[in-house]
């Protein structure tokens, strides 16, 4: 079931100081989650886009799917993954844990945004800047289904963070 993504975030800022790395990691990650398949359901036509359904809690599906695509640069996919070992880290706990968890710690420390003044923070950034090149990524993949750009100029695109742009200003 498709969740507003704005109505979510608004949810996910008023939150997240008052979670625990528990907490924020699963928040972030319904966000990340739902945030791909929105982009990989604009891609499909109707028929097809129930696809997605059915990888409803199968995210490392869907991150393979979009970077067989050439929706995700090779970093991106490395960090799609590493976030996806630290939510599973953190979901095969009988106690809450914490980003500095000795088995927690160096996946953070993998990501690309592991320069944050901590590893809560790089989690969190990381997650929530994936999320939102996701939803940019929508529009593109909406253009490209209805043949508007071609799949070359969505993967550019892709590459590219999925930059804003003004209607009617190309790709």
């Amino acid at each position: 079931m498709a969740i507003d993504l704005r109505t979510y975030l608004d949810i996910v800022s008023r939150r997240i100081d008052t979670e625990t790395d528990t907490g924020r990691v699963f928040l972030l990650m319904v966000l990340l989650e739902e945030s791909l398949s929105n982009m990989l359901r604009a891609l499909f036509v109707a028929e097809a886009a129930s696809f997605i359904e059915g990888l409803t809690g199968k995210f490392h599906l869907k991150v393979a799917l979009a970077r067989s695509l050439g929706l995700l640069t090779k970093a991106n996919f490395q960090d799609l993954k590493t976030l996806n070992s630290i939510r599973n880290r953190f979901a095969h706990r009988a106690l809450d844990g914490t980003f500095d968890d000795p088995d927690v710690a160096p996946l953070v420390d993998q990501l690309s945004e592991s320069n944050r003044s901590n590893r809560a923070e790089a989690f969190g950034f990381t997650a929530a800047l994936m999320a939102e090149r996701f939803a940019l990524g929508v529009r593109y993949a909406g253009q490209c289904r209805d043949g508007t750009i071609s799949m070359a100029d969505l993967r550019e695109a892709a590459a590219n963070g999925f930059p804003e742009r003004k209607p009617g200003n190309g790709p």
